[in-house]
């Protein structure tokens, strides 16, 4: 399975549109700062499937939750924006909610900076911004998980 994985566009439909063109995924998560991008993306492709969160600059969005959990077969994620999780100064009160809530994968964005790092058996992954042509794939096959940071001409 391939799961693209963005968050951070922050209105730049366009970015997003031509990633998810190149990489045609099987699913895509969103971490939030544009869930209005997301839905306007699935209106374009009825077959999208997807899962989000809500970001800090995502005001008034709130029926789209903070956190989400997922699993695709032995992975178990937890996604979010991270800014409840003060992820631009530190990744340990992330990485304590993933232990806490026994997920092997936390996805998070909100800092617009690409970062991977397995900790503690917990892959912590967070594709960049879209604005800067920034996201991941993330590639299940089953019992192997492979993440990748990617870039996108803009």
């Amino acid at each position: 399975m391939k799961i693209l994985v963005v968050s951070d566009s922050h209105g730049n439909f366009n970015v997003l549109h031509a990633i998810y063109k190149k990489e045609n995924p099987d699913y895509m998560i969103f971490c939030g700062d544009g869930t209005n991008d997301i839905r306007d993306l699935s209106y374009a492709y009825k077959e999208l499937k997807y899962k989000m969160v809500r970001g800090n600059c995502d005001f008034n969005d709130y029926n789209v939750n903070i956190n989400e959990e997922i699993s695709f077969g032995n992975y178990n994620f937890l996604i979010t924006h991270g800014h409840y999780y003060d992820v631009k100064s530190s990744l340990i009160d992330i990485l304590k909610e993933g232990k806490r809530l026994k997920k092997n994968v936390v996805i998070f964005g909100h800092t617009h900076r690409k970062y991977y790092k397995e900790i503690d058996e917990i892959n912590l992954f967070n594709p960049g911004s879209v604005n800067n042509g920034n996201y991941g794939i993330i590639d299940i096959k089953e019992e192997n998980i492979i993440f990748e940071l990617k870039f996108i001409e803009i």
